[in-house]
């Protein structure tokens, strides 16, 4: 089975004066996801990594290295694809092994923390509320017309939405598209048909390389 996941946060240097400590706090619009991360039990690579508050590319590839070779030597199987400057990792092991298992032992020791703030520093560098950075992204790349809002995003997002339906009957679950999937207008249709749509929902800054 393939599986794509992708690390968003859906979170005392001293040789430095504290007026530095506090101006780069300020300058940096993630100072606070360091300092959580700084709080939680971090394995000696990542504490390394997050303890002068920045993230280099370098480090970024070393941690996801690292990540990799953990699931192989456990026994599982995984890919890195990188796309936008951030990865996916796709694992083609047992999917119930792999969360219940691999991951538990390979994330904490290499890329918890570290791809997570590295992912939306990447993906949202100014920390702009997401709606508003994919609105722009949207309008940058021609997928909409201005003016086009957060709110026509979260009508156009609430109209595709796939809903989770338990049959009372059955016992079971339906998520099937064909069965739940509300009717969407030929323009709206046309919109999320743009493979810009969904590259402006999973990475909002990819206008910027365009």
């Amino acid at each position: 089975m393939r599986n794509v996941f992708l690390l968003l946060s859906i979170f005392v240097l001293s040789s430095c004066s504290l007026s530095s400590l506090e101006k780069e706090s300020q300058d940096n619009p993630y100072s606070d996801f360091y300092q959580r991360a700084k709080e939680a039990n971090l394995s000696s690579f990542q504490k390394s990594v997050l303890e002068d508050n920045k993230i280099t590319k370098s480090e970024y590839d070393e941690a996801h290295q690292r990540f990799s070779d953990c699931v192989r030597e456990q026994g599982g199987e995984v890919e890195l694809e990188e796309s936008y400057g951030i990865y996916q990792y796709i694992t083609y092991s047992d999917h119930d092994d792999y969360d219940n298992r691999i991951y538990p032992v390979c994330a904490p020791e290499t890329i918890e923390h570290i791809a997570a703030i590295y992912n939306d520093q990447t993906i949202n560098p100014e920390r702009v509320p997401y709606d508003e950075l994919t609105v722009k992204c949207l309008l940058e790349n021609d997928v909409v017309r201005s003016p086009f809002t957060t709110q026509d995003l979260a009508y156009i997002n609430d109209l595709i939405s796939i809903e989770v339906i338990f049959d009372e009957k059955t016992q079971t679950y339906n998520d099937s598209e064909e069965d739940v999937q509300k009717s969407v207008d030929p323009v709206t249709q046309k919109i999320v048909d743009n493979p810009k749509f969904s590259l402006c929902e999973s990475n909002p800054s990819f206008y910027l390389y365009e």
